[in-house]
């Protein structure tokens, strides 16, 4: 499964190299990494705890369980999205200040990948369901399925450059989202629905938090140093993005509630599972 998915993951950046040339693929290799980052630096270490705690609780009531994923997921979603959205939104911003002017040309590549990589969020949300249900087959038949459409989504676009794959590859993961979320939820307690709601409130907090940077684009005077535009910006994104968590229903409390939960999991990551009932609890 690992090597199959290796080969849908890596062949965007062989076909950039091999059809664009090795500055067209040190800009993409650039865009992706950083596009990437939010993600790598959520799910990858929320992964081995999630799994290890969801497959303990595959006898536990059908509703704690899927509430107890829903929390996982607003976490995850709650912390990339905004991140995602931002950087889909300002990527001509972030990219000259993360790496310097001479990378501006990858700002392009990186806003189309933000947008991609929102929709693979949800597709990598899904193997968390095969992972902690025990279901390796359903999880290489999947990988197995997607790994072509992405290589030829990136074969395809290919023939536009480096930007044509990047388009490509985000069409891909649009289109492979549903279908992700129908296939991992047919023989699971989790539903559909378990895997889209919890999206909706960081989405608002991030159209929210867009607006906000859109006006103070209109009153930051034009001689602001990119830097500093970068750092007003960002607080006005956090800032006005947050109201989604706590205006809106119980939006603070439950995010709060998740964070307690997975902290106190991270915690007890290395303690023997003591109690028959033990799980992250609703």
């Amino acid at each position: 499964t690992r090597l199959i998915g290796m080969l849908g993951m890596t062949a965007d950046r062989f076909l950039v190299g091999a059809v664009a040339g090795d500055r067209a693929l040190g800009l993409y290799n650039q865009s992706y990494q950083w596009a990437e980052f939010p993600t790598r630096q959520v799910y990858q270490p929320l992964m081995g705890v999630v799994v290890s705690a969801f497959s303990r609780k595959q006898e536990t009531e059908t509703e704690r369980y899927r509430t107890a994923f829903r929390q996982v997921l607003m976490v995850l979603y709650g912390v990339t999205i905004p991140m995602l959205v931002y950087g889909a939104m300002r990527g001509d911003l972030v990219i000259p200040v993360l790496l310097g002017e001479k990378w501006i040309e990858a700002a392009p590549l990186f806003r189309v990948l933000c947008i991609g990589f929102l929709f693979r969020l949800v597709v990598q949300a899904c193997k968390w369901l095969y992972l902690g249900e025990s279901r390796s087959a359903d999880n290489l038949r999947w990988v197995s399925a997607l790994t072509p459409v992405l290589v030829v989504a990136a074969a395809v676009g290919a023939a536009f450059g480096a930007m044509g794959v990047a388009i490509g590859l985000a069409a891909a993961y649009a289109l492979a989202a549903p279908v992700a979320v129908w296939y991992a939820t047919r023989n699971s307690r989790v539903q559909a629905l378990d895997l889209i709601a919890p999206s909706v409130r960081p989405l608002l907090g991030a159209a929210v938090g867009a607006a906000a940077v859109v006006g103070l684009g209109t009153v930051l005077p034009a001689q602001v140093p990119p830097a500093a535009s970068l750092v007003a910006e960002v607080a006005a994104f956090v800032l006005a993005g947050g109201v989604a968590w706590v205006l809106p229903g119980r939006g603070r409390d439950e995010l709060l509630a998740c964070v307690r939960r997975l902290t106190a999991r991270f915690d007890r990551t290395d303690e023997p599972d003591q109690s028959p009932d033990a799980e992250i609890k609703p």
